[in-house]
């Protein structure tokens, strides 16, 4: 199978047959017609500067680093200028101009080997460090403006070239100290910038493709020694010292280039065809302008239907379309293995919620069964401690029955009343048992105010004092209602007036009652001091603790 030529490959070809054609305008033999001679003196720099421009501007689409772009662009810039400065010299008659623009070739000289040596400082640099390198880049380029400097105004100091008499032409001078200087610094930044490119390289498995940019540095030393010593075979080669030194820039630049040294942003053509994503690049007609190999390609009605959003067609192929400039991105998502998961996610689901209703079933009926246990526990507790005062109150309502008079059934009624308001009362306590410890003073007084009330329609005049603060124990609430209830089931019927006081002293609750007896009365109240005085009982003590 023939292997695919790239386009990098036919690029190179193609400048390689630019620069042969234009180097062999040099050979033409031109002199019989100076028609010819001028077309032929100014073709050459025209195809010069046109490859030197498209390079640069292609610099600009290719590398992503913006820094590097720009200083890259620049050293084109600086090609056209020493084609620019070598035409000009060449066509004009003025010594003054031909030595000038021999001089202003100095600018592209120096320039390019200290915009490169920049170039090498910024490859592992992020965008802005041409702002915070300025301590290593400054430095250079003024020494380089220096040293240029120094050529443009040798005519004043003969420091770079000392001529040995007027008019002073490159024929007849000799190099002085300084233009060792500079070709060492241009020499010196050159070979700096190579090593460190190779050095920062991140790309390893490249590295060996780095030879490239040494070779062509080599190169470009040993021309310029051969062209000091006037070698004959490289006159005839490359006599263009200007065009010869460009052309060696551009490849140790593009060199770099291809070997990654630099980074750019192309071959990716390639990288999308063999990448794994399904996805296809259309124009605004949805016509491919590029594939990955494992697209597949679906009818147009299909695919103008995700511009409204993805599609998903039968196979499980989820189709996406994106708006890009000049066409639409679309990319093929297999959702099969999704949509399996999918399902066996909706079954769990379900499976939970069965599970979950069961549980929730068996969770309302055993709350349920706490709850009734509880009413029953409550219904027992509450049967329990009022057992006496319920048996009496059957009692009564048989008496009531069995009653023959009406002045018997009312009061009996009476007294039915008295014991249903404790039964009622007492209850109401266990109920707030349940939820505290602690009751506001105001449900005690509460059950006293409608113990008295009914004690007044029976007919004894009662009354109750309470002195205890804002809050009160309830087992002490309690045990002070139990003792009222005690003293009123053995007293009813034998008195006709109570005083029920409760008070509080330091720490201790305290209750009195006092009862005025029609006949005498043989009170029994554990814990508590019963006195008599004049017919009447008191029942007093401290209640609780």
């Amino acid at each position: 199978m023939k292997q695919k030529i790239s386009r990098t490959q036919i690029n190179t070809v193609i400048v390689l047959a630019v620069i042969f054609f234009a180097a062999s305008l040099r050979h033409v033999n031109v002199h019989d017609s100076l028609f010819l001679k001028d077309v032929v003196s100014l073709l050459r720099p025209v195809i010069y500067i046109i490859l030197f421009g498209f390079w640069g501007i292609s610099m600009g689409k290719r590398i992503v680093h913006e820094q590097i772009r720009r200083i890259l662009m620049l050293i084109a810039s600086l090609m056209i200028f020493w084609v620019c400065a070598r035409t000009l010299k060449y066509n004009s008659d003025d010594y003054t101009i031909i030595r000038y623009s021999w001089y202003c070739y100095y600018i592209p000289q120096i320039f390019i080997p200290s915009l490169f040596f920049i170039v090498a400082y910024l490859l592992d640099k992020q965008e802005r460090s041409f702002k915070t390198g300025h301590k290593v880049m400054f430095p250079v380029l003024f020494v380089s403006a220096v040293l240029v400097l120094m050529v443009l105004t040798n005519d004043l100091h003969q420091l770079v070239f000392r001529f040995d008499g007027e008019p002073y032409t490159e024929k007849n001078y000799d190099h002085f100290p300084v233009f060792y200087i500079v070709w060492g610094w241009m020499v010196l930044l050159a070979l700096y910038s190579i090593v460190s490119i190779v050095r920062k390289c991140r790309v390893h498995e490249r590295k060996k493709f780095a030879i490239l940019p040494l070779v062509a540095i080599s190169v470009a030393f040993l021309y310029a020694v051969l062209s000091m010593v006037s070698n004959p075979i490289i006159k005839f080669i490359a006599g263009d010292m200007t065009v010869s030194f460009s052309v060696i820039y551009m490849f140790i630049i593009e060199s770099c280039l291809q070997s990654g040294l630099i980074r750019i942003n192309t071959g990716y053509e390639e990288l999308f065809k063999g990448s794994s994503i399904r996805a296809q690049i259309l124009d605004e007609d949805y016509n491919t302008y590029l594939s990955s190999h494992d697209a597949v390609s679906y009818p147009m009605e299909t695919i103008k239907e995700t511009e409204w959003g993805p599609v998903l067609l039968d196979d499980g192929i989820r189709l996406s379309n994106f708006k890009i400039t000049g066409g639409h991105f679309l990319w093929q998502e297999d959702t099969t293995e999704l949509y399996k998961v999918m399902q066996e996610l909706d079954e769990a689901k379900a499976d939970l919620e069965s599970r979950n209703a069961v549980l929730a079933e068996a969770y309302n009926t055993e709350r349920n069964l706490h709850r009734l246990e509880e009413q029953n526990r409550l219904y027992d507790s509450i049967q329990q401690k009022t057992k006496k005062q319920i048996n009496m109150l059957s009692k009564l309502l048989k008496e009531y029955r069995n009653a023959s008079t009406h002045e018997e059934r009312a009061a009996i009624l009476k007294h039915i009343i008295v014991v249903g308001v404790y039964i009622k009362r007492r209850n109401n306590l266990i109920f707030i048992n349940e939820q505290s410890d602690v009751i506001p003073v105001r449900e005690l007084e509460l059950c006293f105010e409608e113990t008295v009330s009914n004690l007044e329609l029976a007919g004894i005049n009662s009354s109750c004092f309470i002195n205890v603060g804002d809050e009160i124990d309830l087992a002490i609430a309690t045990a002070m209602y139990d003792l009222y209830e005690k003293v009123c089931e053995e007293v009813y019927g034998k008195i006709d007036s109570m005083l029920i006081r409760i008070y509080k002293k330091d720490d201790d609750y305290f209750m009195s009652i006092d009862v005025h007896a029609l006949e005498k009365l043989n009170i029994k109240a554990p814990g508590m001091k019963v006195t008599e005085e004049d017919g009447v009982y008191c029942i007093s003590g401290r209640v609780g603790r």
